[in-house]
């Protein structure tokens, strides 16, 4: 048996749907947006924006759930003694407004932890609310496990170190993207049919404002683009400032 520090690198970015309509996260995304300044080709230029804006976000995530966890167990004490003042005494009105307060605050935080989890397992459930949460923990646990790399074969040796796994996986790729022919030959064909000069205009002519978002709204909403964490409902949701990027 051995055992190995399977940590393959920083923990991966990802923007949570439950975020949006959080205090703070759309000010957030508008300020990095608006401090974001890049004389880039626009698909540079939007790719480090996605960056930029994400790096702000993860200040905003620590913050955000260090208040939450601060407020929750705030509410959770005050639940405590006020279910313990119930068994022995009538609540006065203001206590039971803090009693309804408190189990809203410790409700919608379970709810949209729910949701972290059902985003995390990539399951469509028939009801949103539904708090099982035991299901999507099982389902996350299984694509973890299914997507882990323990170890690969390398030339009939096997090599389970991280740094080994990364530069194998590396050149794995660059091989695959390699050109192996310098010279290709010129393809000559005569009398072949081709379309008309307008036609040809019209394949290689700029896509529309119009044919961008298009595409982009008919994207499924937990969908992403890449590995950068920016699902298209975050992208839909702030596409006025990502379009002045793009377009």
């Amino acid at each position: 048996m051995e055992v190995v520090d399977l940590k393959l690198g920083p923990r991966p970015f990802r923007v949570y749907s439950s975020w949006i309509g959080q205090p703070g996260f759309e000010e957030a995304v508008k300020e990095a947006s608006e401090k974001f300044v890049t004389f880039d080709p626009p698909d540079a230029s939007l790719s480090s924006k996605f960056a930029h804006i994400r790096a702000r976000l993860k200040i905003w995530r620590d913050e955000f759930l260090s208040k939450e966890k601060e407020s929750v167990s705030l509410a959770l004490l005050e639940l405590e003694v006020l279910e313990s003042d119930m068994e022995n005494r009538d609540l006065t009105e203001e206590e039971e407004w803090t009693l309804v307060e408190n189990r809203k605050i410790v409700k919608e935080s379970d709810y949209r932890r729910n949701l972290d989890l059902k985003q995390r397992a990539r399951s469509k459930w028939a009801l949103d609310g539904d708090e099982n949460s035991k299901f999507f923990h099982a389902l996350i646990n299984n694509r973890k496990a299914s997507n882990l790399i323990h170890g690969l074969n390398i030339d009939g040796v096997w090599g389970s170190k991280p740094a080994l796994i990364k530069k194998q996986v590396l050149s794995f790729f660059q091989d695959k993207f390699r050109e192996v022919a310098l010279n290709r030959p010129e393809l000559e064909c005569m009398n072949i049919k081709k379309i008309s000069e307008m036609d040809s205009n019209f394949l290689i002519e700029p896509f529309s404002e119009h044919e961008i978002k298009e595409a982009v709204f008919n994207c499924g909403d937990e969908r992403a683009m890449g590995p950068d964490g920016m699902n298209f409902r975050f992208i839909k949701h702030f596409w006025s400032l990502y379009s002045k990027t793009i377009l």
